[in-house]
């Protein structure tokens, strides 16, 4: 079965974090990442959102900006981490 490259990312991330035992739920979600964190706070209603992008130079349209949208938009607490396919590579 082939998993995407977000897939694989996704399943890095909730590894790290259960190594840490930091419980994760969450999904792969629209295209759109504010779209997409929408729909995962109105789904799950989280203490916190953990916003995973591709790395800088490497992101999509839709990255560019998005800690400030998404910070403007939504009062809780975020993380926003860097990824390559290989796994995580910054955080802030």
């Amino acid at each position: 079965r082939a998993v995407a490259p977000e897939g694989d990312r996704l399943d890095v991330l909730r590894a790290a974090l259960e190594r840490r035992g930091i419980p994760m739920e969450g999904a792969l979600g629209d295209s759109d990442p504010a779209r997409a964190a929408e729909t995962e706070i109105a789904q799950f209603n989280p203490d916190e959102l953990i916003v995973v992008m591709h790395a800088i130079g490497e992101e999509e349209a839709e990255e560019r900006h998005l800690s400030a949208k998404l910070r403007g938009r939504f009062l809780m607490p975020m993380t926003f981490i860097r990824t390559k396919p290989q796994g995580v590579i910054s955080a802030d």
